[in-house]
């Protein structure tokens, strides 16, 4: 909460364990939750705490952002190991952000320049695509400043198609998949049980599964609901349609 309320850019490195409520904060974060607490020193006097940061997040396995209203707001960066090959020391690395620092800030504050130009000019579009629309609408404006609307359209795709690979590896996703890949599969129109009982089976067989299943069909069903648009992109409109 101190790091979110306090800057514009806090970073969470090496996130690979699911925690409930950590998840629940960035959640909140991403929807621009604003806290009311109890004023330190004090009775009653309320204090609200506002959050206004862009969250960084570093995963091997990302399963605390598998939730469709973080996924919708998350930009997803894949990144490999770096070879061997193109290992530097780091004070190299420092050496040459010095060394490009005067560049990069001219070439940045000409664009913002221009930007604004534009901004003046004509405003921002009233949607651009994804569901951070602020965000997305001021690149679609960038872009359009820069003559690289189609670069920025190619851009959409991506994060719309890394934001759906995401929501996919989830178990849910991956038990219906599997139920439906599976031989037993006839499309039909199907209960929530069968679906729930069947992807349980497909992945767990007559062991128990673990704790990320959903305990519940209820919850089963809330969180198949959630990916409901990818699954169905994924899958073909002729294999899946949730009622």
């Amino acid at each position: 909460r101190a790091m979110a309320s306090a800057g514009h850019i806090g970073a969470i490195d090496n996130l690979d364990t699911l925690v409930k409520e950590l998840r629940d904060m960035i959640a909140s974060l991403t929807t621009g939750k604003i806290d009311e607490l109890r004023k330190l020193y004090t009775t009653n006097d309320a204090q609200s705490v506002t959050y206004r940061c862009w969250l960084v997040i570093t995963s091997r396995f990302p399963d605390m952002l598998q939730r469709d209203d973080l996924i919708d707001r998350t930009l997803v960066l894949p990144v490999t190991r770096i070879e061997d090959a193109d290992r530097r020391r780091e004070h190299l690395f420092l050496q040459e952000v010095l060394h490009k620092r005067n560049a990069w800030w001219g070439d940045m504050l000409t664009a913002l320049n221009t930007l604004v130009a534009e901004l003046r000019r004509a405003g921002l579009p009233d949607r651009a695509g994804l569901r951070m629309e602020d965000w997305a609408a001021l690149a679609q404006t960038l872009a359009a400043v820069e003559g690289q609307e189609a670069t920025w359209e190619r851009a959409v795709r991506f994060i719309q198609g890394q934001q759906a690979d995401m929501l996919l590896d989830d178990i849910v996703a991956q038990g219906v998949i599997a139920w439906i890949d599976s031989s037993k599969y006839v499309p039909s129109l199907v209960s929530a049980r069968t679906l729930y009982e069947g992807a349980r089976l497909e992945l767990f067989g007559v062991d128990r599964p673990d704790a990320s299943w959903p305990q519940s069909i209820k919850s089963f069903g809330r969180r198949l609901s959630g990916m409901e648009r990818d699954l169905t992109a994924r899958l073909g409109d002729e294999n899946i349609r949730m009622t």
